[in-house]
């Protein structure tokens, strides 16, 4: 049996590109296709959590920074001819407050318009600009005058900008409409301003689809969507010496475990197409690093929903299915795969009502597309169902508990 000592380790909550890169951590190669990625001058992209957004913004940030020193290994040594380098301001929404403390009005988004002041003078110092050339007091800052300021700094240089969580904020407060449409006005006035500097390249990624006038959404492309997740060759080839190992623990021949596999964890798909069905890297990767940390039998755990925690998501479905209002039709219709969508249901930002249940569940990642259906009168739709097996079961055994069901 090999030994797991010989075996690269996998990285488990590292999301660097250069210190995964440092450490020698087993990482499945996308690099070549940033080249056709950096050709869209604005573009957005929309995955749930545990695909991979944060890391291919390290990615990005450390090529602009730095070209292809860091990626000697890769492709994109050869694809990437360019020398030039670009201040790279890259950002977390998720690092914001959003003013969620019960005691703020509705309309006071002080706190989080103080936090992504506070942000962005982290991001353009970390670029490469003097703390001198950014307002030293940010906590008196107005949002709108410091941006302001920005301009006059991002002017001088071209910039690469990229934003991580864009939608963060507004997450925290789907329950809460007033909150939402202040946080939103806040943001409108961040991406107005974004959108009159010249820039070299600008990336959003969040899970919400980013819609703004002059960025490209890529998030349904099929040209993409191999981009974040893990294929079915990325897990065979990038994990061949684990899928012997396992394969050898599990008492099954490496064919029967592949097919296990893929019951369990794949069938994410984000493509218009329907043609490309994936791997949380999330799953994939806490899966195997299991052989690290036991010499026990692997166990099939759902970590990709667990990793999902107690969000707003749930909580208001299990609320919805205790009053009654969450039919168990609904539930049939999510076992069975008949969750119907068009292009817009899947695209368009949260409701608050009712009708939002399976635009929701489909944002998050609970729902994906399963197949297209043939166009009528040029509105394209979909077919929506639960990604694999793991997710149909705990998404109901979930509800069903909540409707007293045991």
């Amino acid at each position: 049996m090999r030994d797991v000592s010989t075996l690269q380790k996998i990285p488990v909550g590292q999301s660097e590109w250069s210190s995964i890169k440092a450490e020698g951590l087993l990482l499945v190669n996308k690099t070549a296709l940033l080249p056709d990625l950096v050709k869209i001058p604005k573009v957005s992209l929309a995955r749930p959590h545990g695909f991979g957004k944060t890391m291919l913004l390290s990615m990005l940030e450390d090529l602009f920074t730095h070209g292809t020193q860091n990626f000697r290994n890769t492709e994109l040594r050869y694809l990437w001819p360019r020398r030039e380098r670009y201040p790279v301001v890259r950002i977390s929404f998720s690092n914001v407050p959003s003013a969620q403390e019960a005691d703020q009005a509705a309309d006071d988004v002080t706190a989080f318009e103080q936090g992504l002041i506070s942000e962005l003078g982290r991001a353009y110092q970390k670029a490469g600009f003097a703390p001198e050339e950014i307002e030293a007091d940010q906590k008196e800052a107005n949002l709108h005058d410091f941006l302001a300021q920005l301009s006059g700094l991002s002017h001088r240089k071209r910039l690469v900008c990229l934003i991580d969580d864009w939608d963060a904020p507004l997450l925290a407060q789907l329950d809460n409409k007033p909150r939402y449409d202040a946080i939103q006005k806040s943001l409108n006035v961040f991406y107005h301003w974004l959108s009159t500097l010249s820039l070299r390249f600008l990336l959003v990624t969040g899970i919400m689809h980013f819609q703004h006038k002059g960025v490209v959404d890529i998030s349904m492309q099929p040209d993409f969507a191999r981009l974040l997740g893990y294929t079915q060759s990325d897990v065979e080839a990038s994990f061949c010496a684990y899928i012997e190992l396992a394969a050898q623990r599990l008492k099954m021949d490496v064919y029967d475990f592949l097919l296990t596999l893929q019951c369990y964890y794949q069938g994410f798909c984000f493509d218009q197409d329907a043609k490309v069905k994936l791997y949380s890297p999330l799953d994939i990767n806490r899966f195997f690093a299991q052989f690290h940390a036991s010499d026990q039998t692997p166990s099939y755990g759902n970590f990709w929903l667990d990793a999902q925690g107690d969000s707003w998501l749930m909580r208001a479905l299990i609320e919805r299915a205790l009053s009654g209002q969450l039919a168990i039709e609904s539930l049939d219709q999510i076992r069975t795969n008949l969750v119907e969508l068009d292009r817009q249901d899947l695209i368009k930002p949260p409701l608050f009502t009712d009708n939002a249940l399976f635009p929701l569940l489909t944002l998050y990642g609970y729902l994906t597309i399963q197949e297209p259906v043939l166009a009528q009168r040029n509105k394209r739709r979909f077919v929506c169902g639960c990604s694999n097996d793991l997710i149909t079961v705990e998404v109901l055994v979930r509800f069903l508990r909540a409707q007293g069901v045991h």
